[in-house]
């Protein structure tokens, strides 16, 4: 007897009756309980109309009871349970470990009650695909009597909208009711095939499967101690069955003893136990990924072992193949890659024509997706690249399509059609035109689309760089950002690529005046065009504050002298003008460290004069007055501080110098940095610090005795700081030291 389980009796009409009905249920409870008095101890009670039959004691004979329950007049059904939480995920793990062993019965409890000359199974995970043409003219053609049971395509999926890369294996869903065949098995339930009997297999019926989604999550590890527990009891039994073995494996996997099952299975397959032509690829192909993933030193023994022994098997020239092919990579041996990939192309093109042998698919899944050819397609490429067969890896690179690589592949795709383009003289214009349409598609998820020509433009981004190009220039190749010259008006690199290659102005105008989206063009494609005299920002076109802040910000990231630049902005509009400088000069304060002397004082002097003409011409003279200043954000308002800091500095009053500058401290804090270097750096405030006047000595000495009279931190302190003969001498009492903290505000 299994622990708590119980049954449920429902009843019949006594159901219908009116205030009389408890008398009758009280009688069938009497009746229930006398009938099962003979099998054991068991506690009758009732329910919502549901009869509960517990069994009191281990003795108890469930099988004898279950029998004697159904035979009790009134009652319609007895059904076999047991108690559990009421959760979701307790049901669902309860239902696993208590029906382990009768999954095959429940299943063959439907084909009891099934009628019509064929059945055909499938489970709540799985869906016909809306191509099922293949089985409907099956089921038409008479032949179909001559065959017993059919296989149709299992297509497995790692995710639950059946997108990205799947497996196949074959698997009996269809049987001839004649045949009376029923399931058996407690894990993979399979036909009781006896006798001759035929199969046929419908290569091209496919049911799609996402059951397998999830693996690795709690629910899965409770699946899989489920079955491990049953094939180990099994192969306690029959240790040397490479079959439950291979189960094993497949059920092992990220468990302690996964690879000594491996061992064990190859042992076998080695001793040619029962059935080790069938299942020796299989766990050859276990071994091999396995010994990928371990890195173990068994790896191409295994592989050479598994090509001697079964060199036509799908999972030898497919999948085996396809990791070996990968090692190679790893390794650097670009002829065995290609080697390699020629035999797996053309045995997934056998898998794709129908041409092999499906019986070999009943045994496991095999990796087929376009994904995994795609991959492999790019590798290939990449090899006959590396040993200068460029126009077979153009021929290999052209049957991919862009629509569904991922943005991953798509990185590793473009960067091989740059070393074609550069180091060749293949023409590739045709196919990156058509390829960047593909990418473009929203296919299979709707944001590949944009993610696919983020990575284009991501692996492209070198090619534009001044030093990329000087090297490619000495060693004699063409520049790869030409290989986007037929995608000028389609893009942003396209026009890029075309900016670079002019050199006149009304033209580079032209080109910039195409521009959509300016984040998307490579930097130094508009650095080269200021350089060589374009009007920036376009008078025609104007730009947002914020997209010029971005602009400027790249043009530094890109190492690029901002100072040199800002003299060369002129000729747009007043306000453009403006801004552009201002996002210029900020972008370098930002990124400056505040080490090289002369040119750190000249980039404080530039930002703080481009910033007073920004703000004077963008705001109005009352907003820069008092208390108005509030308005301006915190970086603004140092940079007018700033301003009047270096005026002050140019009349000789270096202590207004500065006085400003500490006042600029507590509007931005993060400007420490710049603060610290200019005090450090500016020779008329050494003077002063060194050498002060007499009259200050006198007039910081009263202050200090006033800031004695009160504690630290209070309103009077902060008062007497705020006045303007503090200021005056704050040098001399804090010393040149700025204190301050905080990062950069804006």
């Amino acid at each position: 007897m299994l622990q708590n389980e119980m049954f449920l009796l429902k009843l019949g009409e006594v159901v219908l009756k009116g205030l009389n009905r408890r008398s009758f249920e009280d009688r069938l409870v009497a009746n229930v309980a006398r009938r099962l008095k003979s099998c054991g101890s068991f506690q009758v009670y009732i329910r919502q109309s549901t009869i509960y039959a517990e069994p009191t004691t281990d003795s108890c004979d469930m099988e004898a009871a279950y029998a004697a329950a159904r035979q009790v007049f009134g009652v319609v059904s007895v059904a076999r349970a047991v108690p559990c939480e009421k959760t979701v995920e307790a049901i669902v793990e309860t239902a696993k470990s208590y029906l382990a062993k009768d999954f095959a019965a429940a299943r063959s409890s439907v084909l009891d009650r099934a009628s019509g000359e064929w059945y055909i199974s499938v489970d709540a995970d799985e869906y016909l695909d809306e191509d099922c043409s293949e089985l409907v003219e099956y089921l038409k053609n008479p032949n179909m009597y001559r065959n017993d049971f059919c296989g149709v395509v299992i297509r497995n999926y790692g995710s639950t909208d059946l997108i990205g890369p799947y497996s196949d294996f074959m698997a009996i869903r269809m049987v001839r009711m004649s045949t009376g065949t029923r399931y058996h098995g407690a894990i993979h339930e399979m036909w009781n095939k006896s006798g001759n009997l035929h199969v046929h297999s419908l290569k091209k019926t496919v049911f799609h499967h996402d059951g397998y989604v999830g693996f690795g999550t709690e629910a899965a590890k409770g699946k899989q101690k489920r079955n491990m527990d049953l094939l180990k009891a099994e192969l306690k039994r029959d240790p040397h069955n490479l079959k439950t073995l291979m189960q094993a494996i497949d059920s092992s996997i990220g468990m302690d003893d996964h690879l000594s099952y491996i061992r064990t299975a190859l042992k076998g397959v080695r001793k040619k136990n029962p059935s080790w032509q069938e299942l020796g690829p299989v766990i050859f192909r276990s071994a091999v990924n396995a010994a990928s993933v371990k890195k173990l030193d068994e790896f191409w023994d295994w592989v050479q072992e598994a090509e001697k022994l079964f060199p036509k098997s799908l999972y030898t020239n497919i999948s085996i193949n396809h990791t070996a092919l990968t090692a190679c990579v790893n390794e650097k041996k670009y002829a065995e890659v290609i080697r390699r990939g020629e035999r797996y192309l053309q045995s997934i093109g056998n898998y794709n024509s129908g041409n092999y042998n499906p019986a070999e698919l009943c045994y496991s899944t095999l990796d087929v997706s376009p994904e995994y050819e795609d991959t492999i397609r790019i590798l290939m490429a990449d090899a006959c690249f590396h040993e200068a067969k460029y126009e077979y890896a153009r021929d290999v690179l052209i049957p991919v399509l862009g629509s569904r690589l991922s943005p991953g592949q798509v990185s590793n795709y473009i960067s091989v059609m740059l070393n074609l383009h550069a180091q060749t003289e293949l023409s590739m214009d045709t196919y990156i035109t058509s390829f960047w349409e593909e990418i473009g598609e929203e296919t299979p998820i709707k944001t590949w689309g944009m993610l696919r020509r983020n990575a284009v433009m991501a692996q492209a981004a070198r090619a534009y760089r001044p030093e990329f190009r000087t090297e490619e220039d000495r060693n004699g190749f063409r520049h790869s950002y030409t290989l986007f010259l037929p995608l000028n008006g389609k893009c942003e690199l396209g026009t890029a690529s075309a900016i670079l290659e002019t050199e006149n102005p009304e033209e580079l105008t032209a080109l910039l005046s195409t521009v959509q989206h300016w984040d998307e063009l490579p930097i130094f494609a508009l650095s080269h065009a200021i350089q060589r005299g374009v009007t920036f920002p376009l008078r025609d076109k104007p730009l947002k504050m914020e997209e010029l802040d971005v602009l400027a910000v790249h043009l530094k990231e890109a190492e690029s002298d901002v100072l040199e630049l800002i003299p060369k902005v002129k000729g747009g509009t007043p306000a453009q003008t403006s801004a552009w400088k201002k996002a210029l000069a900020m972008s370098a304060v930002r990124a400056s460290k505040w080490e090289d002397e002369p040119r750190g004082m000249e980039l404080a002097r530039t930002f703080a004069q481009i910033e007073n003409e920004f703000l004077r011409f963008s705001y109005t003279a009352e907003a820069l007055e008092g208390d108005n200043l509030l308005i301006l954000p915190p970086l603004h308002r140092f940079g007018y501080l700033c301003a009047k800091a270096f005026e002050a500095l140019d009349a000789g009053d270096a202590v207004g110098y500065t006085r400003f500058l500490r006042k600029g401290l507590t509007v931005c804090e993060g400007m420490k940095p710049m603060v610290e270097f200019l005090i450090k750096h500016t020779p008329e405030l050494q003077s002063v610090s060194n050498d002060p006047n007499p009259e200050l000595l006198v007039l910081a000495q009263k202050v200090r005795l006033m800031l004695a009279q009160y504690a630290p931190g209070t309103p009077a302190v902060e008062a007497i700081k705020n006045t303007e003969a503090y200021q005056k001498v704050a040098h001399l009492i804090e010393g040149v030291e700025v204190v301050a903290m905080g990062g950069l505000i804006q």
